[in-house]
């Protein structure tokens, strides 16, 4: 017989079995007291208030395979990353991080989130150390396509989330031989018609946003159509105007 999964909730978080997620409301003490859960395999940390002083409570906690870190991060914090050898699936988003926090990360990680960081193109040059990433965010950063010949060589990335960066058509290029790349997020890039070439040969994708770009109707029509049945997010006054021009048909 099955029940339903446990969840507690408590004053400055939530427990289920193998996860803990804590609040603003969380101090030190609670961190050292989540620590000594040895069971605990998933920590979000991301709403925290808590910073490097209070995260030397992670040491203990080396067989987290995945953890959200809080925006007091800084790159004190990678002494202690680099020892945990189980760590899939990695937070950074909005911390203070910098690419030198970032050439020591775990080899083994599948997932990073860099979005809303000061990370760079040449802090993501540390990202060739990871030979398994699959999942990439760096949303709302300054990386442009320099960035993109590095993810490039990345040939197991299947998520790369780029809105709001400075990646340009001309960079979509690199990005053409990533066979297992299935979803691909640049809303709010300069990317124009000349990437409709390049975004057309990508007949894997499942998900492509391209809102708040500078793709003309008639460009984003012709990827609505062209890579059906993915899913392609576009401006909705521009597939409107599509829908019009068409006569109803895409």
């Amino acid at each position: 017989r099955r029940f339903p999964q446990v969840k507690v909730r408590f004053a400055c978080g939530e427990w289920e079995p193998g996860r803990v997620t804590l609040n603003e409301r969380a101090t030190g003490e609670d961190l050292r007291a989540v620590a000594s859960m040895r069971e605990v395999r998933r920590l979000d940390l991301a709403a925290c208030r808590v910073g490097d002083a209070e995260l030397v409570e992670l040491d203990r906690m080396v067989g987290l395979e995945s953890l959200a870190l809080p925006p007091a991060t800084s790159d004190g914090i990678a002494p202690t990353l680099v020892r945990m050898r189980s760590l899939r699936d990695l937070s950074l988003e909005a911390t203070r991080v910098t690419a030198a926090g970032l050439a020591t990360l775990p080899r083994g990680l599948k997932s990073l989130n860099l979005s809303g960081t000061s990370i760079g193109d040449a802090g993501v040059e540390h990202l060739r150390r990871l030979p398994g990433l699959e999942q990439l965010w760096l949303d709302e950063t300054s990386v442009g396509d320099r960035t993109l010949s590095v993810v490039s060589t990345r040939t197991t990335i299947e998520v790369l989330g780029l809105t709001g960066t400075a990646v340009t058509s001309e960079g979509l290029k690199h990005l053409v031989g990533l066979e297992k790349l299935t979803s691909l997020y640049l809303a709010e890039t300069s990317i124009d018609d000349r990437a409709l070439g390049q975004l057309l040969t990508m007949k894997q994708l499942k998900v492509l946003d391209v809102t708040e770009t500078g793709l003309s109707v008639a460009a984003r029509q012709r990827l609505v159509g062209s890579l059906s049945p993915a899913e392609v997010r576009v401006d909705l006054d521009a597939l409107v105007q599509a829908l019009a021009d068409t006569g109803g048909r895409m």
